[in-house]
């Protein structure tokens, strides 16, 4: 993920953060990645829809993105049994727009060569899957669940290698299907320069249908970084998440038009 990649690419300049998320939308990005695993899938399809009335009534502001803070304990607990803590995460949010289905962008995601949809972001980046891909993207399977392992350096300095776990579960909507993905760090990541800790990341990303088409991407990103040695502040961190998010989004998009 480009997140990890330029986090700190411009850590000196005065970065200006996304406005503080409104309450509901903050809860909803919480639920929604609290809930990805539900065996009732009616969890999700009501979150989703609450979702998807959000950000249609307020499209423009989530374009540019939005700080958001609290994820509970509930949300992370349960995730592989390991004992976490939300305490120090800061977090954002952004809504992005593509010209490609959920369907397309969910098919070039999860099969196409991140040299490819990226070039230049990882120096390693091995992707294992413990479920049946195929039958995931042709829909007859809804759920996926995997394992990434990267290699890269941060601002083209501090060398990272970083462990993640993913999934994804497709769910039917009233609005037409949709992508829900959650990630998480398995373990804390130190930098081999400026005494860098990345301590948790947590990742949530939604595919809707927007038309008959195109998609909306709403990525919401909760992390603790110590900074060690680093001049960044949070509202700089922040800026550049929210930049980064929507750069992937981008380069995805970019990707299908040249197909």
């Amino acid at each position: 993920m480009r997140v990890a990649t330029i986090l700190f690419a411009t850590s000196l300049i005065a970065c200006r953060p996304p406005p503080d998320a409104p309450a509901d939308l903050e809860s909803l990005c919480g639920y929604l990645y609290e809930h990805v695993a539900n065996e009732d899938v009616e969890y999700l399809d009501v979150g989703l829809v609450n979702l998807e009335a959000w950000l249609s009534a307020h499209r423009e502001e989530s374009l540019d993105g939005y700080s958001i803070y609290n994820l509970s304990e509930e949300a992370v607990d349960n995730l592989d049994g390991t004992d976490r803590s939300v305490e120090g995460l800061i977090g954002v949010m952004v809504l992005t727009e593509a010209d490609h289905s959920v369907n397309a962008m969910t098919d070039a995601m999860l099969t196409a060569s991140f040299d490819d949809i990226s070039p230049g972001t990882y120096e390693v980046y091995q992707r294992t899957w413990e479920d049946d891909l195929d039958c995931f993207l042709s829909r007859e399977c809804d759920w996926l669940e995997g394992h990434t392992y990267s290699e890269s350096k941060w601002a083209g300095l501090i060398e990272m290698k970083v462990d993640n776990e993913l999934q994804f579960r497709w769910v039917e909507t009233d609005k037409g299907w949709m992508l829900v993905q959650r990630n998480w760090l398995t373990h804390e990541v130190e930098g081999d320069r400026f005494d860098l800790v990345l301590h948790d990341m947590y990742v949530l990303s939604i595919f809707l249908p927007d038309g008959n088409s195109n998609s909306l991407r709403m990525q919401a990103v909760w992390f603790d970084v110590d900074y060690g040695d680093l001049p960044v502040t949070e509202d700089g961190a922040r800026y550049l998440i929210v930049n980064s998010l929507a750069d992937t989004a981008d380069d995805l998009d970019a990707y299908l038009d040249d197909q």
